[in-house]
């Protein structure tokens, strides 16, 4: 019986055992950089065809779609996984919200979202699913009323029947899901304005010659940039379906933006050159730092996360804390000098997000932090780990509005921690930590027991003795300038609830009562920012005058050192009639304590002032509280002031 017939039989034998070694060489030159490059251009086209046909924003599916987007015509990124769009894996991802894709929608009046991918499929499941998913599901929270936006879009073309039906009975779940992070719902349904629908274009569609308007939903365009190859790419003519796809592996550190600036000087190099020219833009341009300008984590008005590259050309001057992730010798020199610095040795890659769990206990310095400006967190991209960092802090020091709280006391669980990210995600969508990273900040957050309650008293070194304290020193001490934040929760008027923040003086008065005693003319300006977002200015006056009482029957032979303090007249230094009158009392590790009460027509105030004090000898107040609790017929809230020396942070060794 003949044997069968072999490639041998076909080929030269000398040749044969080359024959597959050439089939992998011809593939490779067919797969090389110059031809994907020549590729994306060619895709890019079909992209701008579809931007001016339908006269939308582009907005890049990040990091395939940035290749096909030339930089000034690229108007955002999205962060859609096609891993989310997989079958049997449909999800919708809480940690890649794309909340700036709303914003974009929402003022362009829709958006073209573009995405590539490799030979074998029509168009992306980011595409195809991930970004149906999303927009069904924001409908869904935004607009309630609206049924016909509860509705599924998936292509027929890509999506079974079958398949589209699983997805639309897990939607109930991610919506339930997306709720639960307590976003502002208002404001984002503000922004959008009215459903979105997907609508999906590729080189088969036919483009409109005039633009569309759509009355009842947003357009929401996806854009598949290739052209769809049957075969191999080798009987293409060098064409490559997806060239953008995984640059990882074929880029050799090219970057998107790198192609664009240099397109021209790319495609005039030989392919042998190419690595070589590669490694030289890299190394000269640096292109894709981030902005010297640190990202603000909202709704806080303290929290910023950026890069520690850039740590050196920030102004630090109203930073109360700097925290660094990495290696220490990544750190500027100028900021490991810095007494509000604070850094967490961590390695590269993984090793780094495992060595964030031990270090993480380091950010317990926040907890002595009574007030909080400006707080900067960095690490060598500023998208993993100083965001680990960032959530660590933002879930024990930041309230449901953003307000910072030293001593937080929350349910930390896994819930708390999701929604917390989500305002990470929102406010910086190219962050990008690490499931490593994050792992390490559940650990520490769920495990460990930095929740135990924060003393509030000033470290053990600057104590109150408990002794019976002279109030002259600790009183003459609140001369000068002073910050101040005040919490006001109101339970009676949402609309007068809200922050206040600003600066705060006790100076001499012009004509003061008694030379012999201090006396003090307070004065305060500050924003008060409510709760519905509105602003106004804040000011006020009082009048602050040590006062010395004689005994009475009930205490014979003891004299008592009180605070009075007045209200002021319409001159803004006159004194009108008394508000309180404190008579404050130390106790061993505590700080002096007065609590007062003032009726005011049907209306009662019930107050607690606190002095937390330092220094030998002479006690000086260093930081000081005042809480008001009232209630009436009309009003019932709660005022919380904190108060904190300008500076008094670095001159008390407290950062």
């Amino acid at each position: 019986m003949a044997r069968p017939l072999q490639t041998s039989d076909l080929i030269f034998p000398e040749l044969a055992t080359n024959f597959s070694e050439t089939l992998n060489s011809l593939k490779r030159s067919t797969l090389s950089i110059t031809n994907r490059l020549r590729s994306i251009t060619e895709d890019s086209h079909f992209v701008r065809k579809i931007a001016d046909a339908y006269e939308l924003p582009l907005v890049a599916n990040e990091r395939c779609g940035s290749w096909y987007i030339p930089p000034e015509r690229k108007n955002g990124s999205a962060y859609f996984k096609s891993t989310d769009g997989h079958n049997g894996q449909w999800s919708f991802s809480l940690r890649r919200l794309n909340a700036q894709v709303l914003d974009i929608i929402g003022r362009e009046s829709g958006c073209i979202v573009v995405d590539s991918t490799r030979r074998g499929k029509s168009m992306p499941d980011s595409l195809s699913k991930t970004v149906p998913i999303w927009c069904a599901v924001f409908n869904r929270l935004l607009f309630p009323d609206i049924s016909e936006a509860h509705k599924l879009h998936t292509s027929p073309k890509c999506v079974s029947s079958s398949e589209h039906s699983q997805i639309e009975n897990k939607l109930d779940e991610f919506t339930r899901q997306l709720k639960d992070l307590r976003l502002d719902i208002e404001v984002l349904r503000t922004k959008v304005g009215k459903p979105m629908r997907p609508i999906w274009v590729t080189r088969d569609s036919n483009i409109p010659v005039e633009p569309l308007r759509f009355t009842d939903f947003h357009p929401v365009i996806l854009c598949t940039a290739s052209r769809r190859v049957a075969g191999g790419e080798i009987s293409e003519g060098g064409y490559i379906q997806g060239a953008g796809d995984d640059s990882e592996g074929w880029a050799q550190g090219l970057t998107a933006q790198l192609f664009w600036q240099h397109r021209a000087e790319l495609f005039n190099t030989t392919e042998e050159d190419l690595p070589s020219l590669i490694s030289y833009l890299l190394e000269s341009k640096q292109i894709e730092r981030c902005s010297a300008q640190v990202v603000l984590i909202e709704p806080t008005y303290w929290l910023f996360v950026g890069m520690l590259a850039n740590l050196a050309e920030l102004s630090l001057t109203n930073s109360d804390l700097v925290i660094t992730c990495g290696d220490l010798s990544q750190v500027p020199a100028v900021i490991q000098k810095h007494p509000s610095h604070v850094h967490l040795q961590c390695r590269d890659r993984k090793l780094g997000s495992r060595d964030l769990r031990k270090e993480l206990h380091k950010i317990m310095r926040v907890h002595y932090l009574h007030t909080m400006k400006r707080l900067i967190v960095c690490c060598p991209t500023g998208k993993d780990l100083s965001v680990g960092v960032a959530l660590a802090i933002l879930c024990q020091h930041a309230k449901d509005f953003g307000k910072f709280e030293r001593n937080q006391k929350l349910d930390i669980n896994k819930a708390l921690i999701k929604q917390r990210l989500s305002w990470i995600m929102t406010s910086y969508p190219s962050a990008s930590p690490a499931r490593a990273t994050l792992q390490s900040v559940n650990d520490f957050l769920l495990t460990s027991d930095w929740a135990a309650p924060v003393s509030t008293q000033v470290p053990k070194a600057i104590a109150v003795p408990d002794v019976q304290c002279t109030l002259r020193g600790p009183f003459s001490s609140l001369s000068g300038e002073w910050r101040f934040n005040r919490e006001i929760t109101n339970f009676h008027h949402e609309g007068f609830a809200g922050l206040v923040s600003g600066t705060a003086s006790f100076g001499a008065r012009s004509c003061p009562t008694n030379d012999l005693l201090p006396e003090f003319l307070y004065i305060e300006n500050g924003v008060f920012k409510t709760t519905t977002s509105l602003e106004m200015n804040a000011t006020r006056r009082w009048i602050w005058r040590l006062s010395e009482t004689k005994s009475s029957s009930e205490t014979p032979g003891h004299e008592r050192t009180i605070v009075q303090i007045y209200f002021v007249k319409a001159d803004g230094e006159s004194e009108d009639y008394l508000y309180n009158e404190l008579e404050f009392k130390g106790k061993s590790g505590k700080a002096l304590v007065a609590y007062a009460e003032h009726p005011c027509g049907d209306d009662f105030y019930k107050s607690t002032y606190t002095m937390f004090l330092t220094g030998e000898g002479v006690r000086v107040v260093e930081r000081f509280e005042i809480v008001h609790e009232v209630k009436g017929p009309s009003k019932d809230y709660i005022s919380k002031t904190l108060y904190s020396r300008i500076n008094a942070n670095e001159r008390f060794g407290i950062l």
